[in-house]
């Protein structure tokens, strides 16, 4: 074919060759504020004319998409002009979130990011199919997760210094109690959250020669890392969850025995933890919103959980 026919039938051809998400973060990901927004993250597209012949001005269409249904719902959009392009020259757009809302129900589940160039598929291109891209799945975790119960509670403790009875411990942690987002661990690919608030701890003695009850409270505005803390890993498909007590203050438990009364027992704290058929995690589903279960441990320790979300 002569040069000039080759030339007469060669068509331009775009291409979304990436997006950008280190604006972002690193990995990328969203972090869901308590009124929905999430930060100001930048996001870049850039398009790429990879023939050998220039394209006229045309358009970029941006879209988040979110939610568990196939295809996801379009949640947010951006249209961006793309100035006329030489041979092999490129073009980017950037957008940010700039507190953007999420919407309700859906808002925990990954986000994609899909660019799609020339929309109107006008003029015609020598290709299509490369005139979208669309980004991995990014993470959207909750600031913060509020707990309405986080409790280990045992019942089957022998008591050995009153007589024969037993020992009821329960720990729980007390209204107001919450997990906040504090970094993301590098080594082990999971977002880590501190523990905030109380705890409250009661003991009652059941025995033939002596009873009693006592209780104690501690709190902290920041609970110690790493013992006590709140993990959810980058696939948010599993999460744990550990509140360190051992190292409390022991509290008095008073006695009244036949026929005499010893000083207080001094009680000591159970640890809190997610236990579920073991220490390893317990799993959940991408875009849960609630993370609640129970476990035991040797028959001897039960644990019992619920973590919801601080969203709209």
């Amino acid at each position: 074919m002569p040069a000039s026919a080759a030339r007469r039938c060669s068509r331009s051809d775009l291409k979304v060759t990436q997006i950008d998400l280190s604006g972002i973060s690193t990995p990328p990901f969203f972090i869901e504020e308590t009124d929905g927004s999430i930060p100001n993250d930048e996001i870049s597209v850039t398009v790429t004319n990879i023939d050998n012949r220039g394209f006229p001005r045309t358009t970029l269409e941006i879209e988040l998409e979110q939610g568990p249904l196939q295809p996801p719902r379009v949640i947010g959009r951006a249209i961006a002009p793309v100035p006329a392009l030489r041979a092999e020259k490129s073009h980017t757009v950037t957008v940010d979130t700039n507190g953007f809302k999420l919407p309700k129900h859906i808002s925990l589940h990954p986000i994609e990011v899909v660019g799609f160039v020339n929309p109107k598929f006008h003029p015609h291109e020598l290709h299509f199919a490369n005139n979208a891209h669309v980004s991995p799945p990014i993470p959207v975790i909750a600031r913060r997760w509020n707990v309405s119960q986080f409790s280990a509670h045992t019942t089957s403790t022998t008591f050995v210094g009153g007589g024969p009875g037993t020992l009821d411990i329960k720990d729980q942690t007390q209204p107001g109690f919450y997990w906040q987002y504090d970094h993301f661990d590098f080594l082990n690919h999971v977002f880590l959250y501190d523990g905030h608030g109380a705890i409250g701890e009661t003991a009652t003695l059941s025995g033939t020669v002596c009873n009693g009850t006592g209780s104690g409270c501690a709190s902290h505005a920041t609970w110690s890392t790493p013992n006590t803390d709140f993990a959810i890993d980058y696939g948010e498909t599993h999460y744990n969850g550990t509140l360190f007590a051992k190292s409390e203050s022991p509290f008095a438990v008073p006695l009244q025995c036949t026929p005499a009364s010893p000083p207080p027992l001094m009680q000591r704290w159970l640890d809190i933890t997610t236990y579920a058929n073991g220490f390893d995690g317990v799993s959940s589903h991408v875009g849960a919103q609630t993370l609640s279960d129970t476990g035991t441990q040797a028959g001897a320790i039960t644990y019992a959980w619920k973590f919801t979300a601080d969203v709209p």
